[in-house]
């Protein structure tokens, strides 16, 4: 009778397998440090812990810049939501670069002839410094030691505000100032025409700018919402976490939507319009809110004693009483000159 093959001698060799296998997943996904000893490359990536958001090099559209950025790992198309170099890019052709912990323990991107195209640029007096992507989606500078914050981007916002207690506002006592700012265009990080941030009123208030021009408001904050912003977001609550201290001289804003199953941000797009964006279960951006909703929610459109009407045509009149300042301009579709008295008021000084 033939003895039964033992299967005994397979364990072994499937458990090494098994545990080979876990290790190189393991070292793959939770890498979201980088040391001294550990920089990051063209053509790899850290992830935060849960897996959530990605640090690496890109190129968008058609650049042929190359740049150091965070994105949303499992989106489609990559959006992007912080670049380091955006006012110093990489050749596209340089495969050499890196991002590593400099001898001054501050976070440095080195080009191919590892000269320093962006640093975090503090003054630090640690002995030891790391690197972690935070799920958050924030890129923390840390103490080795003490495991203190010595810098992070969410200090250095670009185009994007997260729903993941990031602040955009200002400081007035110490000067710090956290805006979003627009590309250039699709292709192109660098700084654009628009800029968006509060300023040291109250109540509060958040204003785009074109330039040094305002081009939207978000009306004063009541208590519960910015008046001016209407059907933002309404299915969800506490849109919105305000920090506001004229003492401290602090004004600040967070995008607080709560949801169990999605993830929300706040872009600030080329064009200036302001988009509330929404991450589908199919990976997918959905827009949920959207500003300016019309030309007439750009400031100052029709200009002074102007009235607006989005579903009129042409969409800017006089008060009663009034009449184009310029009836050239208001011709050409350009009301921002405003209206004046028809019948100029009669004021007389009395005599004592």
């Amino acid at each position: 009778m033939a003895k039964p093959v033992s299967s005994w001698p397979l364990v072994p060799r499937i458990l090494v397998e098994f545990c080979v296998i876990f290790l190189q997943f393991s070292v793959a996904v939770t890498r979201d440090t980088i040391n001294a000893s550990k920089a990051l490359s063209v053509g790899q990536t850290i992830a935060s812990a849960d897996q959530v958001f990605e640090l690496g090099f890109f190129s968008p559209g058609n650049s042929s810049g190359r740049y150091l950025g965070i994105w949303y790992r499992n989106s489609s198309p990559k959006l992007i939501v912080w670049v380091a170099n955006r006012e110093s890019r990489l050749s596209d052709k340089d495969n050499s670069a890196i991002l590593t912990i400099g001898n001054d323990r501050n976070l440095r991107l080195l080009d191919g002839k590892q000269s320093t195209v962006w640093s975090t640029n503090i003054a630090t007096h640690v002995n030891s410094s790391f690197a972690l992507l935070s799920t958050t989606g924030d890129l923390i500078l840390k103490d080795t030691v003490s495991g203190g914050t010595l810098w992070e981007s969410f200090q250095d916002p670009c185009s994007v505000l997260l729903n993941t207690n990031m602040m955009l506002g200002m400081n007035t006592k110490t000067g710090e100032k956290r805006v979003l700012t627009s590309w250039k265009n699709d292709d192109d990080p660098s700084p654009g025409n628009f800029t968006l941030g509060t300023v040291p009123q109250i109540p509060i208030q958040v204003f785009l700018w074109k330039g040094s021009a305002i081009y939207w408001r978000s009306g004063p904050w009541n208590g519960a919402r910015f008046v001016g912003i209407q059907g933002s977001d309404t299915d969800y609550i506490d849109n919105y976490a305000v920090q506001q201290s004229n003492q401290m001289g602090t004004a600040y804003v967070a995008y607080n939507v709560y949801s169990n199953s999605s993830v929300f941000m706040i872009r600030l797009l080329p064009s200036g319009s302001l988009e509330s964006i929404m991450l589908e279960d199919s990976g997918q951006w959905n827009v949920t809110w959207k500003a300016p909703a019309s030309a007439c929610d750009v400031y100052g459109t029709c200009g002074p004693f102007g009235v607006c009407n989005s579903n009129e045509s042409p969409i800017c009149k006089c008060q009663e009483g009034f009449l184009p300042k310029s009836n050239e301009e208001w011709s050409k579709g350009n009301w921002s000159s405003g209206c004046v008295r028809r019948t100029e008021l009669l004021c007389w000084e009395w005599e004592k």
